[in-house]
């Protein structure tokens, strides 16, 4: 009987490191998709299709340890990002500052943070990054900065 107990105790240990680790696999694998995202910063040029007028300059900050930051127009934001293995981007906590704006900046800093929020997915065009969202019907469009 203590044989058994001591098999069945080895295999259930046994079983719980495969199990964890698949688990740091896995956790490997997201942070190695969220590095390409890591340390960049963009310039965002359309959003949903839309381009925005010359003054309005928009940033998109994404950080080592999947953090967020940016300007929306005139407010700043901050958040968490995660970049999943099929390509789809995860943003959530999403924070903002309330100042108030002309109603045009306002409208503009609105839907950058609506297509942030509902983020599906990534995806490079040279130095281009394409943002898909759920409820916009074409992509918005962000330029790489130079890191700093």
């Amino acid at each position: 009987m203590k044989r058994i107990s001591v098999l069945v105790a080895t295999l259930w240990l046994a079983g719980c490191g495969a199990l964890m680790q698949g688990v740091q696999e896995q956790e490997a694998s997201v942070a190695a998709m969220d590095d390409r995202l890591a340390d960049t910063r963009w310039r965002v040029e359309t959003i949903a299709g839309q381009p925005l007028p010359v003054t309005l300059r928009p940033e998109v900050n994404f950080a080592a340890g999947g953090r967020l930051s940016g300007m929306a127009g005139c407010n700043r934001f901050n958040g968490r990002y995660r970049l999943l293995e099929d390509g789809r981007l995860n943003v959530t906590a999403l924070v903002v500052t309330r100042k108030i704006c002309f109603p045009a900046v306002m409208i503009h800093e609105q839907s950058l943070l609506r297509v942030l929020e509902d983020a599906q997915s990534v995806e490079w065009s040279g130095t281009a990054l394409l943002l898909r969202s759920s409820h916009e019907r074409r992509n918005s469009r962000l330029v790489a900065l130079p890191a700093g």
